[in-house]
């Protein structure tokens, strides 16, 4: 399955932790799959045509080096950008979603299905979550995650504030993980975070082949057991 990660309003003082965390990822991913199409998104800035709602830093297909190398500077960029925003300026996140689900769609179709995945230092989604995104993040086709670098909450906080949280509703509803990279988790936990998503929606697949008295050992990338359209290989 293709895998984009979009970086969307991201501190600047968690820069370094993003990008950390998201080297382990990719290194994680290719490690399982060497084949995965990969892709780096991220919000508009002033060198993206006006009327898009996503700018690409590496298209889907780009080679580790690229992706690596677009992956630092999104953080960086978002980073920057947030930092000399207004504190009130809120992006349309729910846009984000909707072009980076229509730009996976477009080249890959819906019968392969995809990972996005979102980092972001909001600690939940202010947006409403309309139908439109749900649809076009829908399962069996994508599976949305969240990598969120805001502290954790403070002790006490109200379990209806969490029932809120947009974030966790959308990754309940299309069968992803929350996973928290914040600058209070010690860095351990942000790595076993990391590995254990990589577990569960990136396993290696491994197989042996036999041909008479002859076998051998080997490895498929995509993971047919990841195809929604093999449910009997489940």
């Amino acid at each position: 399955m293709p895998t984009a990660v979009v970086f969307e309003s991201i501190d600047e003082s968690l820069a370094e932790i993003a990008i950390d965390s998201l080297e382990r990822f990719w290194q994680g991913v290719w490690e399982a799959s060497p084949w995965e199409p990969s892709a780096v998104l991220s919000r508009p800035d002033e060198t993206t045509p006006i009327g898009s709602s996503v700018q690409i830093v590496a298209k889907l297909g780009a080679p580790p080096a690229e992706i690596l190398k677009a992956t630092r500077a999104a953080i960086r960029d978002n980073a920057a950008l947030r930092n000399r925003a207004s504190s009130g300026m809120d992006e349309d996140i729910g846009c984000l979603l909707e072009s980076t689900a229509d730009y996976l769609s477009k080249l890959v179709g819906t019968s392969m299905g995809a990972h996005v995945i979102l980092v972001t230092s909001k600690a939940n989604a202010k947006f409403p979550i309309s139908q439109k995104i749900y649809s076009a993040l829908a399962p069996p086709w994508q599976c949305f995650h969240v990598f969120c670098l805001a502290p954790s909450p403070p002790p006490g906080a109200s379990a209806a504030a969490a029932r809120r949280d947009s974030w966790r509703r959308l990754v309940t509803a299309t069968n992803g993980n929350h996973c928290r990279l914040a600058a209070d988790v010690d860095a351990s936990d942000r790595n076993r975070t990391i590995d254990q998503l990589l577990a569960a929606h990136f396993p290696p697949y491994k197989a042996a082949l036999h041909c008479g008295h002859l076998a051998g050992e080997i490895a498929l990338s995509p993971n047919p057991r990841l195809n929604p359209l093999l449910p009997h290989l489940r």
